[in-house]
Order: C-alpha cells, then structure tokens, then sequence
C-alpha cells in the first residue's frame, strides 16, 4: 500500500520510512531499507526518525562510521535525543 501511495504522492515522506522499516525488520533486506531511509530524508531533511532509523540500519551493517554520522545528525536537530544518545553508546 505504500508503494500505490507514493506513486501517486512523490512526497510522501512517511511511505519511504515505513517501507524501509518493512525491508529491515520483515524482509531482512538492510541495504534495500537504507535506500528508502535515505529517500524520506531526501523528501524531509529535518525527519529525525528517519536518519535515526538509517543510523541503525548501517550499525546492522557494521559501518560504524556512518552510523555515527547520522546518530550525530539526530542530535543536532534534537540535542539529547535518547534514543541516538543509546545508538551511540552501543557502537
């Protein structure tokens, strides 16, 4: 069903988080859930959820680097944001 909605609402940055948290949790396909991660932040560069949930997806993919990256960046839109505070202890 989120596919049907973004192909008639390009914007819809919430469908592109919710896929990619379908990929990664159900589908068990991190790198197809970083993509759609990405795409939400593309759509809503502000969305925290979204680069906490890509920040997690590349710790499942053991590239710390970028995790911190984006962990970081949730921090800068929400200092103290708990849960990237956690990620970040748990690299």
């Amino acid at each position: 069903e989120y596919e049907s909605l973004l192909k008639s609402d390009a914007g819809c940055f919430k469908c592109c988080y919710n896929i990619g948290a379908l990929q990664l949790e159900i589908k068990k396909e991190p790198k197809k859930a970083l993509e759609q991660f990405s795409n939400a932040i593309k759509l809503k560069p502000d969305y925290i959820e979204a680069y906490f949930a890509r920040a997690y997806t590349y710790a499942v993919l053991k590239d710390k680097a970028s995790a911190k990256a984006d962990y970081n960046m949730c921090l800068q839109l929400q200092p103290n944001y708990p849960p990237a505070v956690q990620g970040l202890n748990e690299l």
